[in-house]
């Protein structure tokens, strides 16, 4: 994708509904056992889609770890933000339960 050009929504929709199905195929078949072309065939998008867009399978996958790094980095942070009121086992508990929910959720 040209980082100089702002992508439309149906490209920004596209590159959300790539990235999703190969989340979810990296999860179930793992890394290797995805084909670009399973990809494609589940998400609708084509080999262009990909190429412009991720580089390479191991350019989506970086980006889906990215994503999902960022989310749960923001989730972890928003209950250390609040520590300053709460004592340290106050805090170590709830960012503890907040450690165990992140994992639960993939």
């Amino acid at each position: 994708m040209n980082p100089n050009k702002t992508p439309s929504k149906k490209v920004l929709a596209r590159r959300e509904k790539i990235k999703n199905v190969a989340f979810d195929l990296f999860l179930t078949k793992g890394f290797q056992e995805t084909s670009l072309s399973d990809i494609i065939k589940l998400s609708g998008g084509s080999y262009s889609n990909i190429y412009d867009s991720f580089n390479s399978k191991e350019g989506l996958f970086f980006e889906i770890l990215d994503d999902v790094c960022k989310k749960h980095f923001d989730l972890i942070a928003s209950q250390t933000q609040t520590i300053k009121d709460k004592n340290l086992k106050e805090f170590l508990t709830s960012f503890g339960l907040t450690f165990v929910d992140i994992f639960n959720q993939v």
